[in-house]
C-alpha cells in the first residue's frame, strides 16, 4: 500500500504558497511549498485562474500516479462559472430628505443621489464521489458618485448645489440629532436554488410582464429571492427537495459584529483544498477513488476604527439555502463623532466637509459588497438524490439610504420620524449540471455549461 497526504491552499484572489520548511513533497515536481505553513503570497487576478492552477497541480499528480502505476486518481475536481457579461452594473437615483432638517421637511430641502452598484459573481464547483462542494464569491461595491441639493426657502428663495465623487458627504445637524445621506439597512443575501423554484419564478415573471423580456428577467430574480429568503417557503428552493438533510450551508462571510461592535474586514481570503487518503483503490474506481477532498475558506482579518460606525447582523436562512447580512449604523458612534463636523457655506445646507476624517467614507459613499458562501451537496444510494438539472446561485442586494431622527445622549433612532429610501438589485448565475454514477455506485455531479 502506498499512501500520500497532500495539502495546498488557493485563494480566489490570492494563492497561498506554503512554507518549504514543512514536509518534503511526496510527489516530485510538486513544490514543498504546497504542504504546511504559510508565509508567502502570490497574487492572481480572478477565481478562474485559481481554479486552473489547482487543476494543473491535480493533473501533474495524476500523471505521476499513472507513470508509477499507483491506483489512486483525481479528476473533474474544479470547474468555474461566472456571469457571462463579466460585471453586473446598475445605476440608481434616490431622492431623500436632507439630513440636517427636521422630519417632514422634504419639500424644503432634499438630496438626489446617483448610486452605482457593480459586482462580479463567481462559482467554483468541486465534484467528487458522493458529494459536490460549491463556493460562491461576490466582489464589488456601491458607490455614491453624485449628490444634487434642491433647496426651497420658506421665504421664496431657492438654490441647488452639486457634489461629485469624493466631494459626496452626509448632511448632519448635531444639535438636533438629524442625520442623512448615509447607508443604513443595506443588505445582501447569497443563496442557492434548484431548477424547479427558478422555473416557477420565471413563469410567474412572464405572466406579470408578457411583452417585456428585461422586466421578466428582473422579476424572475426578485420572485426567486422572495421565495428562497422566506423560511416558510424556501424548502422549494432545495436542489433535491426530498433530500434536504443532505444539503448543507458550510460557511458564510461576512458575519455579525462582535461585542465591541467592530466589523471584521477580510483583507485576504484563502480557499483551502485538503486532498488526503490512500492510493490503494483500483484505477477504475471513479473520479476520486481512494481520496477525500475537503473545502473551505478563511480570512486574514483586520479591524479598522471606521468600522465601529457600522454593525452587521447575519441570518442563516432555513433549509441551509443561504445567508443574509444586514448593515446598520451605530448611531451612537456616528452622532458622537459628529461633534467634530465642519461645514461649508450657508448654501450647502449642513453638508459635512470633513466626513472622511470623522466617520470614514464607507458609511456614506463607498460600501463593500465582498462576500463568500459555501455549500455541500451529499448523495445517497437513491439515484434521485442527484438529478440532472440547472442550479442557481443568487445574489440579492438592497441599497438603503437613510434619513434618521435621533434623540438623547445615546442617539437612539426615532423610527416614526425616520425613513429609509431603498432599491433592490437581484442577479445570479445559472449553470447546467449532470449526474453520473460509476461502476462502484459512486455518484458525482459535474457542470455542463453556464446559462447566465
Amino acid at each position: 500500500m502506498k499512501e500520500c497526504n497532500i495539502n495546498f491552499s488557493l485563494s480566489l484572489i490570492t494563492v497561498v504558497m506554503l512554507s518549504g520548511q514543512a514536509f518534503a513533497s511526496p510527489i516530485p515536481g510538486i513544490e514543498d511549498a504546497y504542504f504546511t505553513g504559510t508565509d508567502k503570497y502570490l497574487v492572481y487576478d480572478d477565481p478562474k485562474t485559481a481554479c486552473d492552477i489547482f487543476n494543473g497541480k491535480v493533473a501533474f499528480i495524476n500523471n505521476y500516479l499513472d507513470k508509477n502505476e499507483m491506483p489512486g486518481r483525481i479528476s473533474n475536481l474544479c470547474q468555474h462559472a461566472s456571469i457571462r457579461d463579466g460585471q453586473i452594473e446598475e445605476q440608481f437615483l434616490i431622492a431623500s430628505q436632507n439630513g440636517a432638517y427636521g422630519p417632514w421637511s422634504f419639500n424644503r430641502s432634499n438630496i438626489t443621489e446617483q448610486i452605482d452598484v457593480a459586482r462580479t459573481i463567481d462559482i467554483l464547483m468541486f465534484s467528487q464521489s458522493d458529494k459536490t462542494n460549491y463556493i460562491m464569491a461576490v466582489d464589488g461595491s456601491m458607490n455614491v458618485t453624485r449628490q444634487e441639493l434642491l433647496h426651497n426657502d420658506p421665504y421664496g428663495a431657492s438654490w441647488t448645489r452639486t457634489w461629485d465623487d469624493e466631494k459626496v458627504a452626509p448632511h448632519f445637524y448635531y444639535r438636533e440629532g438629524y442625520m442623512g445621506q448615509m447607508f443604513h439597512g443595506n443588505s445582501q443575501f447569497n443563496f442557492m436554488s434548484g431548477e424547479s423554484a427558478y422555473n416557477t419564478a420565471k413563469q410567474k415573471a412572464i405572466q406579470a410582464a408578457p411583452n417585456d423580456s428585461k422586466e421578466q428577467a428582473r422579476l424572475t430574480w426578485l420572485y426567486l429571492r422572495n421565495e428562497c429568503e422566506d423560511d416558510k417557503t424556501n424548502a422549494s428552493c432545495l436542489p433535491e427537495k426530498d433530500f434536504g438533510r443532505q444539503f448543507v450551508n458550510k460557511q458564510s462571510f461576512p458575519s455579525s459584529s462582535n461585542d465591541k461592535k467592530e466589523i471584521s474586514i477580510a483583507n485576504s481570503t484563502s480557499f483551502s483544498f485538503d486532498i488526503t487518503g490512500s492510493f490503494e483503490a483500483s484505477k477504475s474506481d471513479g473520479p476520486s477513488a481512494g481520496l477525500g477532498v475537503g473545502f473551505g475558506f478563511s480570512q486574514a482579518e483586520e479591524t479598522s476604527q471606521t468600522h465601529t460606525m457600522m454593525n452587521f447582523e447575519s441570518v442563516d436562512e432555513g433549509n441551509d439555502i443561504g445567508h443574509s447580512v444586514v448593515q446598520t449604523l451605530n448611531t451612537s458612534a456616528v452622532g458622537s463623532a459628529g461633534w467634530y463636523a465642519t461645514y461649508g457655506d450657508l448654501f450647502e445646507d449642513w453638508h459635512v466637509k470633513n466626513a472622511p476624517e470623522i466617520w470614514g467614507s464607507d458609511i456614506y459613499r463607498v460600501y463593500d459588497l465582498k462576500s463568500y458562501e459555501s455549500w455541500q451537496e451529499n448523495y445517497t444510494d437513491d439515484s434521485n438524490s442527484c438529478t440532472d438539472q440547472k442550479l442557481v446561485f443568487g445574489n440579492a442586494v438592497t441599497v438603503s439610504r437613510a434619513y434618521l431622527n435621533t434623540y438623547g445622549s445615546n442617539w437612539a433612532i426615532n423610527e416614526s420620524e425616520s425613513k429609509l429610501y431603498q432599491k433592490d438589485s437581484n442577479y445570479g448565475v445559472v449553470i447546467d449540471t449532470q449526474c453520473t454514477t460509476d461502476s462502484n455506485g459512486q455518484t458525482y455531479r459535474t457542470m455542463k455549461e453556464t446559462i447566465l
